[in-house]
This record gives structure tokens, C-alpha cells and sequence, in this order.
């Protein structure tokens, strides 16, 4: 299903969400809470860099089970981004 997708901020700094500031750790944790406790297959997977040389990521979510599936669907990510080269 589609999501919203939320600016990164740094630890302790509220995060900026449908007009309202929720504090980070409260926010982060109704996504990451129920994929922890479930044990469902989750895939981060880099998409890009910023112009400050910053990796960009998404983070996908599968159902119970679907563990194949998401890499799968991760596999065809990768087709159309490819790993980026991050410069230390």
C-alpha cells in the first residue's frame, strides 16, 4: 500500500508530519514497533545519494511470511537503481 514518505531528522529533533511535530523516538516507533514484536520481513535498500554525498534509502515492509517475495521485489529495484558509490 502506498505511504507517506517523511524527512529524516536527526535523533531528538521532532519530525514534521500531516502539519503537526511529533516527537522522533513516538513517531518512529509506531512503524518500527509492530515490524519487531510481528517478525515481518523488512528490506532497506539504498536508492541514491545527496548532493552532500549522503545515502539516500527506502524501507519496505512485507507481510508475514513473504520473506522471498520482498526480495524478489527487491531484485527489480535494483534493476532500476543502481547500488550507489558512496566516497569516504
Amino acid at each position: 500500500s502506498p505511504g507517506e514518505a517523511i524527512l529524516h531528522q536527526k535523533i531528538g529533533h521532532p519530525i514534521p508530519f500531516e502539519g503537526h511535530s511529533q516527537d522522533y523516538s513516538v513517531f518512529l516507533s509506531g512503524f518500527l514497533l509492530p515490524t519487531s514484536i510481528l517478525g515481518t520481513p523488512t528490506l532497506t535498500f539504498p536508492i541514491g545519494v545527496s548532493r552532500s554525498g549522503l545515502p539516500i534509502a527506502v524501507q519496505i515492509h512485507g507481510a508475514m511470511g513473504d520473506d522471498l517475495r520482498l526480495l524478489a521485489f527487491g531484485r527489480r529495484l535494483q534493476a532500476h537503481f543502481p547500488l550507489p558509490v558512496l566516497k569516504f
